[in-house]
């Protein structure tokens, strides 16, 4: 993968930022795949190791929707897996625990 040039942060910008042809368009997501992600998500952030790295399969999970339902295509370009196959992935993990982490004993 190049190196950004961070001379071109700007031009990065405008093109990441501005309306797109289907950025209006639904994503088939349920409640649960929305609440499970954000879990995850928030479970990384607050230092559970195990979920840090769910939060990449959250994120291939919601790249893969997000290309479905703007290409009627069901698999992520990248990784060939639909956004079903990182779902199932996400699935079988256990829902995090709300509290913070707990040091491991050795």
């Amino acid at each position: 993968m190049a190196r950004f040039d961070p001379e071109f942060a700007d031009e990065y910008q405008q093109i990441v930022g501005s309306a797109h042809r289907g950025d209006d368009l639904p994503v088939a997501l349920t409640v649960r795949q929305v609440q499970k992600a954000a879990i995850i998500i928030d479970a990384g952030l607050r230092g559970h190791e195990h979920y840090a790295k769910a939060t990449v399969t959250v994120v291939r999970f919601l790249e893969a929707a997000a290309t479905e339902a703007l290409n009627g295509v069901a698999l992520d370009v990248e990784q060939s897996r639909s956004a079903a196959e990182w779902w199932a992935e996400i699935d079988e993990l256990p829902w995090p625990l709300p509290d913070p982490p707990r040091p491991q004993e050795l």
